[in-house]
C-alpha cells in the first residue's frame, strides 16, 4: 500500500476578470448545456511538470492565473425567470482557486500501471474541459484562443426538435422532488480498487480493426429471443456535434455533444464471436449518429437513468479527439490526465495518446482482483493480433 501524501495549502485566491474589464453579462444555457444539469461534474487531474521551485511559482506563475473572465458567473435556475436557466456575471464575481503542494511521488501518480484509486482523491478538483483550455492558453502558444476567442453565440445551436422545452420540464421536474443528478453514483467499495491505464498505439488500433474486418463475415448482433432486460447490456457514450450539427464555430464555448447508447445481448457478446458484435453494434450507432445527432434525443434523460442503474453496462467518459494533452498554461504539455469520475460509474475514460499521434489512452478502475485479469487478458490479446 503506497503511503499517504501530505498536502500543504499556499494560499486560497480567486480568479476573476481585471478590474472594470468586464460588464454584467447574461449566457442562455442552450438545450445541449441543459442535458448536463442532470449529471455530476466531472473530475479530471491534469499532472504537469515544474521544473522551477514553488516560490517561483507563487511570485511568478501564480499572478497570471488570477485574472479570466470566461464563465466566471453563477448558474441561475429559477423557473419564474423566463424558465430557462442561464449564467450570469456581475462584478465581483470568482472562482475558487487553491494552491497547495503535494509530498505524493510525482513519478508513481502519472505511471500507467495499477495504483489504489484513493491516492488520488485529495487532489480531485471540479472543472470543465474548455474551461481549462480557455484559461491555459493565454500562458503558452496554444490552439485554442490564439487562433480565434471563444464564440458565446447561442443562436447557432439550432432546436428543430423542441428538445429545450422536453429538458426544462424535466429539470423543474427532478428540481421540485430534489432528485436532480441522474442515476446517483454506485455505492462502490473503493479500498480494494486500483487504477491503471492502458496505452492503445496506433498500429495496435489498425491491427484490431482489419482484425474485426476479416472475421466480420456475416451479419451479427440480432436483438431477437432474448428473455427480460436482463438479457441486454449497454454501451453508452457522448458523440460530438461540431461537426454533425448545422456548422457550429469550433471555437464555441459551451456543451455541443450529444448522448447515445448501443444494446447487444448478453449470451452473443460472451460468445466467440463477442468482439465482433461489440464493434457492429457500435458501429452502427456511430453511423446512425453521423446522419442524425439528435434523433431519439428526447428519450436521452430516461435511457441515461436506466443505463446508470444497470449493473451490467459501460459508460464512456472523454474522448480523444479533445486534444486535451495540447492544454498548456506556460510550463509544457500535461505529463498525465486521470479522470476520477470513473471511479463511482462503473466507466471507461478515453484520452488521447499524450507520447505519440493517433492511439488512445484507455483509463479503468476496477477492483484489484478483476484488473489483474483484465490486463492480462489486454495483453496477450494485442499479442495474438500481431
Amino acid at each position: 500500500m503506497a503511503k499517504s501524501s501530505i498536502l500543504k495549502v499556499h494560499e486560497h485566491c480567486k480568479v476573476s476578470p481585471p478590474p472594470n474589464s468586464a460588464p454584467p453579462t447574461t449566457l442562455p444555457l442552450t438545450f445541449l448545456d441543459i442535458t448536463w444539469l442532470f449529471f455530476s461534474p466531472s473530475q479530471p487531474l491534469f499532472f504537469y511538470e515544474y521544473l522551477h521551485s514553488t516560490s517561483h511559482f507563487l511570485c511568478s506563475t501564480l499572478p497570471n492565473l488570477k485574472h479570466f473572465f470566461t464563465f466566471l458567473g453563477n448558474l441561475v435556475l429559477s423557473p419564474n425567470d423566463s424558465n430557462k436557466p442561464k449564467i450570469v456575471y456581475n462584478a465581483g464575481d470568482c472562482v475558487s482557486f487553491s494552491v497547495a503542494e503535494s509530498s505524493g511521488d510525482f513519478g508513481h501518480l502519472t505511471s500507467n500501471h495499477a495504483r489504489e484509486v484513493h491516492e488520488f482523491y485529495f487532489l480531485v478538483p471540479e472543472t470543465f474541459n474548455n474551461f481549462i483550455k480557455a484559461w491555459a492558453s493565454p500562458g503558452a502558444n496554444s490552439c485554442f484562443l490564439i487562433n480565434s476567442l471563444p464564440c458565446f453565440d447561442r443562436p447557432v445551436i439550432k432546436d428543430a426538435r423542441g428538445l429545450e422545452e422536453i429538458f426544462l420540464k424535466e429539470l423543474w421536474k427532478r428540481r421540485s422532488s430534489q432528485e436532480m443528478v441522474v442515476g446517483t453514483e454506485a455505492h462502490v467499495d473503493l479500498s480494494n480498487m486500483v487504477r491503471a491505464t492502458f496505452v492503445v498505439s496506433s498500429l495496435d488500433m489498425e491491427t484490431i480493426k482489419k482484425w474485426i474486418i476479416m472475421k466480420a463475415q456475416t451479419p451479427m448482433g440480432r436483438f431477437e429471443n432474448y428473455d427480460s432486460d436482463e438479457d441486454l447490456n449497454y454501451f453508452g457514450f457522448i458523440a460530438g456535434g461540431l461537426t454533425r450539427l448545422d456548422p457550429v464555430p469550433i471555437s464555441y464555448f459551451g456543451n455541443c455533444v450529444g448522448f447515445d447508447r448501443s444494446i447487444a445481448i448478453r449470451r452473443e457478446l460472451r460468445g466467440e464471436d463477442g468482439m465482433i458484435v461489440a464493434a457492429n453494434m457500435i458501429g452502427n450507432m456511430i453511423k446512425k449518429l453521423d446522419k442524425e445527432i439528435l434523433s431519439g434525443a428526447e428519450r436521452w434523460i430516461s435511457d441515461w437513468k436506466i443505463l446508470f442503474e444497470l449493473e451490467i453496462h459501460i459508460l464512456i467518459f472523454g474522448s480523444p479527439k479533445i486534444n486535451l494533452y495540447e492544454t498548456d498554461f506556460g510550463w509544457g504539455r500535461p505529463k498525465k490526465i486521470e479522470d476520477i469520475t470513473i471511479d463511482n460509474s462503473r466507466a471507461v475514460s478515453l484520452t488521447e495518446r499524450r507520447e505519440t499521434k493517433g492511439g488512445i489512452e484507455v483509463g479503468l478502475a476496477p477492483p484489484k482482483s478483476e484488473m489483474e485479469v483484465f490486463s492480462s487478458l489486454f495483453i496477450e490479446g494485442l499479442k495474438i493480433l500481431q
